[in-house]
């Protein structure tokens, strides 16, 4: 039982000496570590011990080894080692990465400078693909996801959590380590995710690239609403979007077509890979202006919630006329006055975009209040070494 009570200096499975921790979340928590013997700096990901107790949740857990080793390729986070403590929790030792996610750089601009944010996409391009190459759906793409570090002086992207990946069957034997189930974090959820369709495949992750492309662009989601009933509704009719030409006046129309068919509504329509989907972004040819403007006047847009908690339900979305309903044991929504729905052991509540502006405005006044009443008014400064818990 030592996952949630790890202190500096502590000796982990024999070997692993902690150096602080990076960060915890509502499964597990996040550690620096130096290896006693090769000295090496890595992230140790430890699952807590009641979530280590169910089958399921250990099976994520371990997933995500098991996709890095699969896909083998730079913009992944390598895995270098896997598994039990004496205690009993699972564990993942990971590459330890120093920069920040994606949500909190969009939080801080606003918008994306056009040439940042084509270079980062083309690099997700490139993750993405390669993770479908070796038979592997991420179901879970969102700016939270997508990690920044810093290389040979320019952004360099990291690709986290496949936790809820989907496996791909290689041969009609192989039937995938992935059971049905919808699982996933709505906003960035494609049509053919939400009905729960039994053949996901790599278009969805590109229904999702595309839904990241157009935050990002303009500073808002392609669909902004308060509830699940109708953000679900929205994408399931593939209900017209808010321009982005009118959004962000200047934006490139050929990034704007590309946004479009990456986010079409039928499957079929989509841009059909990762990898043709960075290969347009790399086609694009941005001035000067385009390439590094981020105007005054864009940041700070308005944003449509954008961290709704992890949806996992047994079976498919579904959608009916005035309300959304899921099976039994999994989030429901159903008509009435108010669908906010009281916290249980079974049930996953989100803040509304309206709480959501509140805690943050909340949080810039208190901020606001330290630093005048210090006389020491500073931005604080980017998170050091990270590595995004479970």
């Amino acid at each position: 039982m030592v996952g949630q009570g790890l202190l500096p200096g502590d000796l982990v499975a024999d070997r692993f000496r902690i150096v602080r921790r990076l960060g915890q979340g509502g499964m597990g928590a996040v550690y620096e570590i130096v290896h006693e013997v090769t000295l090496h700096r890595r992230a140790l990901k430890l699952l807590h011990a009641e979530w280590a107790q169910r089958a399921d949740a250990v099976e994520r857990f371990l997933r995500e080894a098991s996709a890095a080793g699969r896909i083998g390729n730079p913009h992944i986070v390598e895995t270098f080692d896997a598994g039990r403590l004496a205690s009993g929790e699972p564990y993942l030792v990971m590459e330890l990465l120093d920069g920040r996610n994606l949500a909190d750089e969009l939080a801080d601009k606003g918008v994306m400078p056009l040439g940042e944010l084509v270079e980062i996409m083309k690099q997700a391009c490139e993750g993405v693909q390669a993770a479908h190459d070796a038979g592997i759906v991420h179901r879970d793409l969102k700016p939270e996801n997508f990690f920044v570090v810093e290389r040979d002086g320019g952004p360099f992207l990291k690709l986290l959590d496949f936790g809820i990946s989907k496996f791909l069957p290689r041969s009609p034997l192989d039937r995938g380590t992935v059971g049905g189930g919808t699982m996933g974090t709505p906003l960035y959820m494609s049509p053919e995710h939400l009905r729960g369709v039994a053949d996901l495949d790599g278009r969805s992750d590109v229904y999702a690239l595309g839904v990241i492309l157009y935050e990002c662009a303009v500073g808002m989601h392609p669909y902004p609403s308060e509830e699940l009933p109708t953000l679900i509704a929205k994408v399931l009719e593939g209900a017209p979007r808010p321009s982005m030409l009118e959004l962000r006046p200047g934006l490139p129309v050929g990034l704007t077509e590309i946004i479009d068919r990456a986010m079409a509504r039928d499957r079929d329509e989509r841009i059909p890979t990762a990898r043709a989907l960075g290969l347009e972004l790399a086609a694009l040819k941005l001035d000067a202006s385009q390439a590094k403007g981020s105007p005054a006047s864009l940041a700070r847009t308005q944003v449509a919630p954008r961290r709704p908690a992890r949806v996992e339900t047994p079976a498919a979305v579904a959608v009916t006329p005035g309300a959304t309903a899921v099976t039994p044991g999994a989030v429901a929504v159903t008509p009435g006055p108010s669908t906010r729905r009281p916290a249980s052991p079974r049930t996953v509540r989100w803040p509304t975009a309206g709480e959501a502006r509140r805690r943050s405005d909340a949080a810039r006044g208190r901020q606001r209040a330290a630093a005048a009443g210090s006389q020491a008014a500073s931005r604080p400064c980017a998170p050091g070494p990270w590595h995004r818990p479970g």
